[in-house]
């Protein structure tokens, strides 16, 4: 994907180093350079619905930095925040963060939120992890409604793929991982077995269809909110992937977790 600017950031107190790349997909210049502000290069804020307490489903991220306009870039700068209030499409500019050269955070850039100094000595630039967008967006198959059932496993990738990052994913790298231990009470749990691999649930009960035969769709972030509240669990994005754990599991001890590339392959890690 088309990198426009891109910088590099040591961190003082470890020896991590981490990366970000503002993608754009209309781009096909070079990667600029810049010089990330502040003591820590980049800060990303956790938001729960309504407050932080025990099973609040789903904590949103957002991801802000400053680009520090020198000189050499103040033109690249500039070109770059007339694309952007020009432009007015949400899902082109993109944000990739790094950590050790491992993807560690995903989102998109708003173009709405850029603050820049007077004069232009900085940037300040805002993405978000796409969870907050898909309340405007219905859980359907591009306006037609799914068919069928479908794996829990499936349903949630369904919601995913709708937050605009997806591409963003390498075919190898883990965009999805769970630990949901729950499995029905006639069987014996196994780490090799998963609820969300073996349960499915037909679309039908994700729809409304009044008498008249006209069908309403749920929104994406309700449907993921839903899903996560019934399996006891909590939805959030930490070391690059899509994270789906149930609260009870943040505990010390061994655990299996799932990870799924974004073809859905899934391997097992054991920690």
């Amino acid at each position: 994907m088309p990198v426009r600017f891109e910088t590099e950031i040591d961190t003082i107190n470890t020896a991590d180093v981490y990366k970000l790349q503002i993608i754009d997909n209309d781009y096909t210049g070079s990667a600029i350079a810049f010089n990330a502000l502040g003591p820590d290069g980049f800060t990303i804020s956790y938001a729960g619905k309504g407050d932080f307490q025990r099973f609040n489903p789903i904590f949103a991220t957002s991801l802000t930095f400053k680009i520090s306009v020198t000189s050499s870039i103040l033109s690249d700068v500039e070109s770059f925040i007339d694309d952007m209030v020009q432009s007015g499409d949400e899902s082109r500019f993109k944000l990739k963060a790094y950590k050790n050269d491992n993807l560690y955070w995903t989102g998109i850039v708003l173009i709405d939120r850029i603050t820049k100094s007077i004069p232009l000595r900085s940037l300040e630039v805002r993405a978000i992890d796409g969870l907050g967008r898909v309340q405007s967006i219905d859980y359907n198959n591009d306006g037609v409604s799914y068919s069928g059932k479908q794996t829990i496993r499936q349903h949630f990738f369904n919601c995913l793929e709708k937050l605009g990052t997806f591409d963003l994913y390498d075919v190898s790298d883990v965009f999805f991982k769970s630990l949901v231990t729950w499995s029905e009470d006639s069987l014996t749990y196994d780490i090799n077995d998963n609820i969300l691999d073996n349960a499915r649930l037909n679309h039908l009960a994700l729809i409304k269809v009044d008498k008249s035969g006209n069908v309403s769709y749920n929104n994406t972030y309700r449907v993921l909110e839903e899903l996560t509240k019934f399996l006891g669990a909590r939805l959030f994005i930490s070391e690059g992937s899509w994270q789906l754990w149930q609260v009870n599991e943040f505990k010390s001890g061994t655990r299996a977790i799932s990870n799924y590339t974004k073809s859905g392959t899934k391997t097992l890690s054991i920690t």
